[in-house]
């Protein structure tokens, strides 16, 4: 699949930063509602991706 972006057709691997809060423990709702509110800026550019069986999840 190829992107729009060519840095992402490199093969690197991108993964998120997830921060501790000040107890210690990772904050990974924090990571997850902005990349979901990150994707449905572009929602429907999201959509090939989904609907690719090699890349979508089952």
């Amino acid at each position: 699949m190829e992107h729009d972006r060519p840095s992402l057709n490199e093969g690197d691997e991108y993964l998120p930063l997830i921060f501790d809060d000040e107890n210690g423990d990772p904050r990974g709702n924090d990571w997850a509602k902005g990349f979901m509110d990150g994707i449905a800026i572009g929602a429907e550019s999201w959509q090939p991706l989904l609907e690719d069986e090699d890349h979508a999840a089952a």
